[in-house]
C-alpha cells in the first residue's frame, strides 16, 4: 500500500519541527528553531502558538493524568507545562551530575518518563557550566512523592549502558518492551534496538532489530501501532517512514518529501499519521492501514 503524505499547511514553517503529540482533539508539536510549541486544529485547519520561549523544546508527551511534559534540550531538563502557562522542571541530575540534552519522551501507564539523552554539537554546558555527562543513555524519571498541584519529587536513573546516540523512543502496546533509535557514531552503526522491561522495571539486554549501514541516515523518531509494529522516521538522501515488525523484519517503507524527525498517530480514531520534518513541513497520511495505541494516556483538560 502506498501512503500519501499531505501538507497540512499552505507553506512550511520557518524552522525544524519535532515532537508531534495528539492531545485528544488536536496535534501539539515543537518548532525547535523558533523555540515554540504549537498546536494544529484539524477542525479549524489552523496552527496557533501555545508556548513561546520553549528553550529549544524537542520532545513532547502526555502522561496518564493529562500533564504535558517537554524535553527542553537547551536547558538540559524535562519540564511539566501547565495549562496556565507555568513550567515546573523534573529532576535533571543523575549521580550528582546534570543530564545531557533530553530528546524524545515516552511515558508509561505508571507515569514514569522514559527519555533519550544526547550530546550534540549544539549542546551547551548549561546555565552554570555543567559539564557533559560521560554517557548518552536512556534515562527514566520516576515520581516518588506527589505534591498537590506541583511537580512533586522525582528520581532519575540510567536505564541503558550500550547506547551511543539515542534519539527516538517508544513503548510497546503492553509496555513490556521499549524501542530505541540509536544514531551511532563514527565507529558504531546506527540501529533500532529493543529492550524487554522486567517485572522489577530493569531492562534486559538489547536486541538489535535493524542496522543502518554507512551512507544511510540514522533513525530518528519512533511510534508504535496498536498491533505492535514500529514506525521509524528516517531522513537523509532518502527520507521515509519504515514499518518494522516487533522482531525486526521490514514490512514496508514510505517516501516522505522532506527529512522526517518524528511521527505520531492522531485523529478521532487514531488512524491518521502525522509527521514533522527538519524543513518545517507538517504532514499527514490517512489510510495507512494502522492505528495508534489506545493506552492509558491522558488528554489535556483544555485544548
Amino acid at each position: 500500500m502506498t501512503w500519501t503524505f499531505q501538507p497540512l499547511l499552505a507553506s512550511p514553517l520557518p524552522g525544524e519541527l519535532d515532537g508531534p503529540t495528539w492531545d485528544g482533539h488536536g496535534l501539539l508539536f515543537a518548532n525547535v528553531t523558533k523555540n515554540e510549541v504549537l498546536r494544529y486544529d484539524p477542525l479549524q485547519l489552523s496552527v496557533v502558538t501555545v508556548r513561546k520561549n520553549a528553550v529549544r523544546t524537542r520532545g513532547l508527551a502526555l502522561a496518564p493524568d493529562g500533564r504535558l511534559y517537554a524535553a527542553q534540550t537547551r536547558s538540559r531538563r524535562i519540564v511539566w507545562y501547565k495549562d496556565d502557562g507555568a513550567a515546573y522542571y523534573v529532576e535533571s541530575t543523575i549521580d550528582g551530575q546534570r543530564r545531557n540534552d533530553p530528546q524524545h519522551l515516552a511515558i508509561d501507564r505508571a507515569g514514569q518518563i522514559w527519555s533519550t539523552d544526547l550530546w550534540t554539537d549544539e549542546s551547551v554546558p548549561g546555565p552554570v557550566g555543567y559539564p557533559r555527562l560521560a554517557h548518552c543513555s536512556v534515562l527514566r524519571a520516576t515520581r516518588i512523592a506527589a505534591d498537590g498541584d506541583r511537580v512533586g519529587r522525582w528520581t532519575l536513573e540510567r536505564m541503558t549502558r550500550d547506547t551511543v546516540a539515542p534519539r527516538g523512543i517508544t513503548l510497546a502496546p503492553d509496555e513490556r518492551r521499549i524501542y530505541v533509535a540509536d544514531a551511532g557514531d563514527a565507529s558504531t552503526a546506527a540501529t533500532l534496538r529493543a529492550y524487554d522491561v522486567a517485572e522489577n522495571g530493569t531492562l534486559g539486554e538489547a536486541r538489535v532489530l535493524r542496522r543502518y549501514p554507512d551512507g544511510d541516515s540514522a533513525p530518528a523518531g519512533l511510534a508504535v501501532t496498536a498491533d505492535g509494529r514500529i514506525l521509524v522516521a528516517i531522513g537523509g538522501a532518502r527520507p521515509r517512514i519504515e514499518v518494522v515488525e516487533s522482531d525486526g523484519p521490514l514490512v514496508s517503507e514510505h517516501a516522505v518529501s522532506s527529512p522526517p524527525t518524528a511521527c505520531a498517530f492522531g485523529g478521532a480514531a487514531l488512524d491518521v499519521l502525522f509527521v514533522t520534518t527538519t524543513r518545517g513541513d507538517l504532514l499527514s497520511a490517512a489510510g495507512t492501514g494502522y492505528t495508534g495505541c489506545v493506552a492509558a494516556r491522558g488528554e489535556r483538560s483544555t485544548p
